[in-house]
């Protein structure tokens, strides 16, 4: 039996406030990066085209990623899912689950899954389909029975659990 699909919200709110705090302090340091290239660079490398609005959009992403893949390998669980009482854990058989830990390619995909509508954040027609695919990945445990899975469990055949 799946845990209380409100639980899960809460946890995904949690960590939703934490990994932007991650994103934010990467996005600083990247910035005051950038500007210290700028101000110390000579004017022929600076002048390059394009605009760093993909650099900055990597970088947030790499914050949610890394933020839901380390916590996920290293616990079992993110920071809002330990909050609530939830574990992730591999799908291996129609018998049951792994009580071990989760595989890196599982916190790796599962966390792929989830961060990559970010990268479609650079206008607003694909920030639509953005938010479209969010919604949808995060409303998909409501319809999926037994297991409560959402799109990013599907995709690494992880599951969340009750961690008591």
């Amino acid at each position: 039996m799946a845990p209380e699909y409100g639980r899960r919200v809460v946890a995904r709110l949690i960590d939703a406030v934490l990994a932007q705090i991650i994103s934010m302090v990467l996005l600083v340091i990247a910035m005051v990066g950038m500007f210290v290239f700028l101000f110390t660079a000579s004017p022929d490398t600076v002048n390059g085209p394009g605009s760093p609005f993909p650099f900055f959009l990597a970088v947030s992403f790499a914050g949610w990623f890394g933020y839901e893949t380390v916590f996920l390998k290293a616990w079992g669980a993110t920071p809002g899912k330990r909050a609530m009482g939830l574990r992730v854990v591999p799908l291996v058989t129609a018998q049951g689950v792994d009580a071990g830990g989760l595989p890196w390619g599982s916190a790796v995909v599962r966390a792929a899954v989830w961060s990559l509508p970010l990268l479609l954040s650079w206008n607003i027609a694909v920030n639509v389909l953005s938010a479209v695919l969010w919604l949808a990945n995060g409303l998909w445990p409501l319809r999926d029975r037994p297991l409560g899975q959402a799109l990013h469990d599907k995709a690494a055949r992880t599951r969340v659990i009750d961690a008591h």
